[in-house]
């Protein structure tokens, strides 16, 4: 018997038997193209070498991570715990050769898997990737099997029905509702599920009106120079029960609208209850509105835009510059809207089973913590709340859409019928067995591209339309 020494990385947990197994993982190698390249070689050296001292590969291993510093190939949480030793026994002398085929294989493996996923998604956010790899795997699942109860649906959406079902949000009911809500912004981001593209152009910009300032960031994909006073405007409102979201959440959504719909958006910074409680980001939208007809830009040129929260918001404020006697935008556009924060739709009871993103609960314990605590007597159903209870009289064409498997539905039905009675120009889209705001998640199913292609031609037709 003769002894050979073989020294080889294993990952954070050592379990691995097989002679030279690698665990390694690649992200961000586009950062820095000479990080692979490095790694590839020592790990190449750690394979054939059978002689050299496995104390200098680890401090070959450590500088090369050490030096690498932020760009690191591997993975940020991804750490050399050990280099062990293996013995060799005699009667295996082709052991070196296959070692090299083996650790060659995975290797390229890998630099395949590195390159292929990015490119494939559009992104190096390693989060997405991961949701979006673990999504593909869901829908060649899903291919194979039919839903006969909704025959309508796409496996990819049934897909990412599945993922919505694996996150966990955890928090104590009883604990400080400040804390739930700090919970619920720091795990509800959107920014890991519809990243920011890199060629997407975000400039922050903060509008004074009246001693009353709001922080706003222009988002334009196409990239063009915009000009105030001849191109079209897209007002975007963000969800998030007016107690969450941000640029950071929906940087991503913007960015994909805006090269869609070929407008630039201006994303809006509203404050968020409780520090800020209803209808404090209502005066925030007015006072931008005004600050944009200040600065020349025409009402034609402006439609406003909101998902779930700011899809109710959107609409409110519509209501509040008819109030003020000022003009209304081109259009409104709302996804999902949340119009009613009493709860009082009888969608609230017939889907709260099937609705994958709230509960009846959920919802009334949010509008709970939108109210000013001094302010007693606004209920939730005053129409400075709920859009739901106010007038629709004087409100440019909408666009509305729903998915028929959420709670909020009859809250967009319930403003379909009333706005249709007094005239308005509604365009109605039922997103039959879809989920709350699901045009938002395009990059998942075909339901959701549809709708927004819908929305699209929609916008195209309004602002081509003689305006009175």
């Amino acid at each position: 018997m003769f002894e050979h020494e073989k020294c080889y990385l294993v990952g954070e947990n050592p379990t691995y038997d097989n002679l030279a197994e690698l665990m390694f993982r690649v992200g961000d190698y586009d950062r820095n193209p000479n990080v692979l390249e490095e790694l590839t070689k020592l790990i190449n050296d750690i394979l054939l070498n059978k002689d050299e001292n496995c104390d200098i590969l680890i401090q070959r291993t450590h500088a090369a991570l050490k030096n690498n510093g932020d760009h690191l190939t591997i993975l940020n949480y991804t750490k050399v715990f050990a280099i062990q030793k293996r013995q060799l026994p005699e009667d295996h002398p082709d052991i070196g050769r296959t070692t090299l085929s083996y650790g060659s294989l995975l290797g390229l493996f890998v630099l395949i898997v590195a390159i292929v996923i990015p490119l494939l998604y559009g992104s190096t956010n390693c989060r997405h990737l991961a949701i979006r790899t673990l999504h593909t795997m869901l829908a060649l699942k899903h291919s194979l099997l039919l839903d006969e109860a909704r025959p309508t649906l796409s496996a990819k959406y049934r897909a990412f029905e599945d993922l919505l079902r694996m996150r966990s949000i955890e928090y104590d009911p009883l604990s400080d509702p400040i804390n739930i809500i700090k919970t619920i912004r720091s795990t509800c981001s959107m920014c890991d599920v519809i990243p920011k593209p890199s060629q997407c152009q975000i400039n922050k910009e903060v509008f004074e009106h009246d001693e009353h300032s709001i922080d706003t960031y222009w988002i334009d994909y196409p990239m063009r120079k915009f000009q105030r006073n001849s191109d079209k405007l897209l007002l975007y409102l963000h969800g998030g029960g007016y107690l969450s979201g941000n640029i950071n959440d929906y940087s991503g959504i913007e960015c994909h609208l805006s090269y869609l719909f070929n407008v630039t958006i201006l994303h809006v910074e509203y404050r968020l209850s409780p520090e800020h409680p209803l209808p404090a980001a209502v005066d925030d939208i007015v006072v931008l509105y005004c600050a944009l007809l200040r600065d020349n830009m025409s009402p034609s040129q402006m439609m406003i835009i909101g998902d779930s929260a700011g899809g109710g918001l959107s609409l409110l404020i519509v209501q509040a510059l008819l109030a003020h006697q000022l003009p209304v935008p081109r259009g409104v556009i709302v996804i999902s809207p949340w119009t009613d924060l009493s709860t009082s739709g009888e969608s609230f009871t017939r889907n709260d089973e099937i609705d994958l993103i709230f509960t009846c609960h959920d919802v009334k314990w949010i509008a709970s913590q939108l109210l000013d605590p001094n302010k007693s007597q606004l209920s939730l159903n005053n129409p400075l709340l709920s859009p739901l209870f106010g007038s629709f009289q004087g409100f440019p064409p909408m666009y509305i859409t729903v998915g028929t498997a959420e709670i909020l539905e009859d809250d967009s039905r319930r403003v379909l019928k009333k706005a249709q009675a007094v005239g308005v120009n509604v365009t109605f889209e039922e997103g039959l067995h879809l989920m709350h705001v699901y045009p938002i998640f395009f990059s998942y199913f075909p339901e959701a591209r549809n709708t927004l292609d819908n929305i699209n031609k929609w916008i195209q037709t309004i602002f081509t339309e003689k305006h009175n």
